[in-house]
């Protein structure tokens, strides 16, 4: 069985609410999924395989909402290389701001710096242009678990 670790990024909870579609599909899949709100570095599991998957909203100048913050800013000052980890991210943001989906590509690019390995390509929910968001992510997450 898969193990997953749905880590969430959300300030008015379109984020949370796209992470817990994911969850169900992925627990429909046969995946064990622990859904994330506040997650600390147990959440994480440092030093044992699995996969993590992001599903952040951004906040203000392309940031990474509050409730996610304080893991972030853990793992760039203390986490050790994970390359036995995969992981997959779904940004969220409006591409009429400056910052378009800031948030989930901060986390993005902080896993892969961390050297866990992408499973697919970022996903990016922009509010201008997505007609059914929960079908992209619905595909996207199906498109990911055959992957894994």
């Amino acid at each position: 069985m898969v193990k997953i670790t749905l880590l969430v990024g959300t300030t008015y909870g379109f984020a949370q609410e796209l992470a817990e579609q994911a969850a169900c599909q992925l627990r429909d899949f046969g995946c064990e999924v622990t859904l994330c709100m506040a997650a600390t570095l147990d959440d994480i599991a440092i030093g044992e395989p699995g996969v993590i998957i992001v599903c952040c909203a951004t906040i203000g100048q392309g940031d990474i909402p509050n409730n996610l913050l304080p893991l972030y800013e853990t793992l760039q000052k203390a986490a050790p290389a994970m390359p036995y980890k995969r992981y997959g991210v779904i940004a969220l943001g409006d591409s009429s701001y400056e910052y378009f989906a800031g948030g989930g590509k901060q986390m993005d690019a902080l896993l892969a710096s961390l050297q866990l390995q992408p499973i697919q390509p970022m996903l990016i929910i922009d509010a201008c242009e997505s007609d059914d968001p929960e079908i992209e992510v619905a595909s996207w997450i199906e498109q990911l678990y055959q992957k894994i």
